[in-house]
């Protein structure tokens, strides 16, 4: 983790502390530790001190916030898979259709629109082509059966 750097803000906190006397305790009493006998040198290195607690409190915080943004973006991705693969899963013939008609049902499906008729009819069109394919097939192996 870098090093944060006090900005004025930090400062200005620690300065207000002293003016109110709403000191942190432990730092306060570190600042007097090092500077034994020196009020006004205690104050500078409470306000030193003070300022670089109060960047690296907030640097914590940031990155906590980074964090958590983070994570509730991977959960949202894991979701949004999961939501696919019900899609897939419930409507496997979408897999075959182009991806402008996949994406327009996948859209219409999470809108919460039916689109079973959608499907019922790209699942007919194959089945209808299979069945005239097979047709075909059949009708040719007649006429070599007949041309023998």
């Amino acid at each position: 983790m870098k090093q944060p750097i006090p900005s004025d803000k930090h400062y200005e906190t620690a300065l207000d502390e002293i003016l109110h006397k709403q000191l942190d305790k432990a730092m306060f009493a570190r600042a007097i530790q090092d500077a034994p006998g020196k009020e006004e040198e205690t104050k500078a290195l409470y306000i030193r001190y003070r300022s670089k607690q109060l960047a690296e409190i907030e640097q914590r915080e940031q990155e906590m916030a980074k964090r958590e943004l983070e994570e509730q973006a991977e959960r949202e991705s894991r979701a949004r898979l999961g939501r696919e693969e019900e899609f897939y899963r419930r409507y496997p013939v979408m897999k075959r259709v182009s991806k402008e008609i996949r994406e327009d049902c996948y859209k219409r499906h999470l809108a919460g629109e039916d689109i079973s008729p959608h499907v019922f009819l790209f699942d007919r069109k194959d089945k209808a082509i299979s069945f005239v394919l097979i047709g075909i097939l059949v009708l040719l192996g007649a006429i070599v059966v007949f041309l023998n």
